[in-house]
């Protein structure tokens, strides 16, 4: 999904919180370098063609390993959610496509396959 609304209420860590052991590992939008410096050399190039606005999305295999991001408090679609991004692969899947048409209709949250 991409978002709006939701940046002073979420957080980040640079792996699985369940492995957590100490606050320094997380961050905020404010403060995220720590965390940041973590990233590979591609994941930082795709994250800035993101913030930037050159990149809609990112293949998740660009990642060298698992990030966490949890927004704290409700998400609601009419208010927080941009949209849908879905990947190609069920794009052929006529169930999920005609449940994804059904959603997006819905609740008037546009969707957009991953290229």
């Amino acid at each position: 999904m991409l978002l709006r609304n939701v940046r002073l209420r979420t957080t980040f860590a640079q792996k699985d919180t369940s492995g957590v052991r100490n606050l320094s590992e997380m961050a905020t939008c404010e403060y995220y370098m720590h965390v940041m410096s973590a990233f590979s050399d591609q994941e930082l190039k795709d994250a800035a063609a993101m913030a930037s606005g050159k990149k809609k999305y990112t293949q998740g295999s660009a990642q060298a390993t698992y990030r966490e991001v949890q927004i704290h408090g409700e998400v609601r679609l009419d208010k927080d959610v941009t949209c849908i991004v879905i990947n190609k692969k069920y794009k052929t899947n006529t169930d999920i496509c005609s449940k994804l048409e059904n959603f997006s209709k819905k609740h008037d949250v546009p969707h957009i396959w991953m290229e």
